[in-house]
């Protein structure tokens, strides 16, 4: 069939446009929108910081001048102040961030802290082959000696964030390793981190090395991409990092450009990304010998031993950041090259790390353990407290399982106690249906007491979730439990 000269000329231009498209090029060059005017973005970051559960946003002030985000005020730990400044620096229209806010804790003795600085330490074998001595004066942390890598550093760092009572850190840890590695090869493999990072994979950057001296320049969409370019860069083994080429443009995002990345990725190209990537990620830089990594069909199976549950989660977390990867199964065990841990030894690291941590220490938790599988009881008040609890316990030694069972508190809305009462034995009606189990109600001005006696810890925590399920606040477990294996906690629960 012949076409008409109008149809020949749009047949023409789908096909143009189709083999455009997956080539890789623009058939169109899309128009550049308007900068976003800083009030906007102003708005657009307080908005995300009222979502944060990890930061206080009324005691943040924030301003903008030329897409520049300045974030002032206070907040009770380090924590705090670092994801106030990541929050920053993904939304869009923000270039950069300054960080002014100051960290106000509770008095703690320096001593005190630099005991649970000391622990912190102890408690993370990613350093065990590094010489770093600590000092705290002033509630100000002061890490010194030498570490094998840049990443090493950047860990040591994040280690001492999450102990409580800092309000800052003087990193002057140096690196041990003097052999500067060709700069052909920190090229080609920054290229290739560039093109497979799920969080650049649509940017578009140029890499320059030069004598150790990485210079980057090109376009990332946010301010938060360019962080990350950045910290690849300094992992790579590069003396000095120079990201001042690199415009934060959000217009230049480009779905074209990672489509195309896609096209002729193979398993094998995925499975070496993969591990490159893990060379990267200072979580798992203790196993990379133990990890290993194969792809079928973008399906990527990390199979051999870590010794820390984090490390395990952490793996899998940066493949499934890789493009390519669509589903990640994770075979890797947990193990330990030494003698393990009691269940009594797990219960007391776990409950240390608690009291360390700004956020966890607040509340009381009770641990439990059994053949390195730890489970968590108790309340916290976000679900923010309740993640973190999982990712501290699966940081400890000898842990290999998580069975987090936290419940998060509800804000209060006030209504009758009688009301509260009859919700309450109507729930534990329905799930407590064994008449060995007896649990008995009172409730005085909004706080659910119970009291009585069920088979298991399991069930204890579910009665404290239709507690608050049914409107009651802060409810008082005092339950007994006929299956009472060691624990750390307190006998009698009533939380804060």
């Amino acid at each position: 069939m012949r076409l008409s000269r109008p149809n020949q000329l749009l047949a023409s231009f789908l096909i143009a446009f189709v083999l455009a498209f997956f080539s890789g090029q623009r058939v169109l060059t899309a128009q550049p929108t308007e900068r976003l005017d800083d009030r906007e973005i102003a708005l657009g970051v307080e908005t995300e910081l009222l979502k944060s559960e990890a930061v206080a946003s009324h005691k943040v002030d924030t301003t903008c001048d030329n897409s520049i985000v300045t974030l002032a005020g206070k907040v009770d730990n380090l924590l705090a102040r670092q994801a106030a400044f990541e929050i920053a620096q993904r939304v869009r229209g923000v270039e950069s961030v300054i960080n002014q806010i100051v960290v106000i804790t509770d008095d703690r003795e320096d001593d005190q802290i630099l005991k649970d600085l000391e622990n912190a330490f102890q408690a993370s074998d990613a350093l065990e082959n590094s010489d770093i001595q600590l000092d705290v004066k002033f509630s100000t942390a002061k890490l010194t000696g030498t570490v094998q890598s840049q990443a090493e550093r950047h860990l040591a760092e994040q280690i001492a964030r999450g102990v409580k009572g800092l309000v800052d850190i003087d990193n002057q840890l140096t690196l041990n390793d003097t052999h500067q590695r060709p700069d052909t090869e920190i090229r080609e493999e920054l290229n290739r981190l560039f093109q497979s990072d799920a969080l650049l994979s649509d940017s578009k950057l140029d890499v320059l090395v030069e004598k150790g001296k990485v210079t980057l320049t090109g376009f990332v969409p946010t301010s938060a991409a360019k962080s990350r370019a950045e910290q690849f860069a300094a992992h790579s083994g590069a003396k000095v990092v120079d990201v001042r080429g690199i415009q934060v443009d959000y217009d230049r995002y480009d779905g074209i450009r990672r489509r195309s990345r896609l096209v002729d990725l193979t398993d094998d190209k995925i499975r070496d990304t993969v591990e490159l990537a893990l060379r990267y990620d200072p979580r798992v830089l203790s196993y990379l010998e133990t990890i290993e990594v194969t792809s079928e069909g973008g399906t990527v199976t990390l199979s051999g031993e870590v010794g820390r549950l984090r490390a395990k989660e952490s793996a899998e977390e940066t493949a499934r950041g890789t493009l390519g990867v669509w589903r990640v199964k994770n075979r890797l065990k947990v193990r330990y090259p030494d003698e393990e841990p009691t269940a009594r030894e797990i219960i007391d690291y776990v409950q240390s790390a608690f009291q360390r941590d700004p956020y966890v220490s607040r509340h009381e938790i009770r641990v439990h353990c059994r053949n390195g599988h730890v489970s968590l009881y108790g309340l916290v008040d976000t679900s923010f407290e309740k993640k973190a609890a999982g990712w501290i316990s699966g940081a400890q030694k000898g842990v290999v399982h998580v069975n987090n069972y936290l419940s998060v508190a509800k804000e209060w809305v006030p209504k009758p106690d009688a009301e509260i009462k009859a919700d309450i034995e109507e729930k534990l009606l329905r799930t407590f249906f064994d008449k060995s189990n007896q649990i008995d109600v009172t409730v005085e001005d909004g706080v659910a007491i119970l009291r009585g006696e069920v088979d298991t810890w399991r069930q204890w925590q579910t009665a404290m979730e239709e507690v608050i399920q049914a409107g009651a606040r802060r409810p008082h477990n005092l339950l007994d439990v006929r299956y009472h294996p060691q624990h750390g906690g307190s006998d009698v629960y009533v939380p804060q």
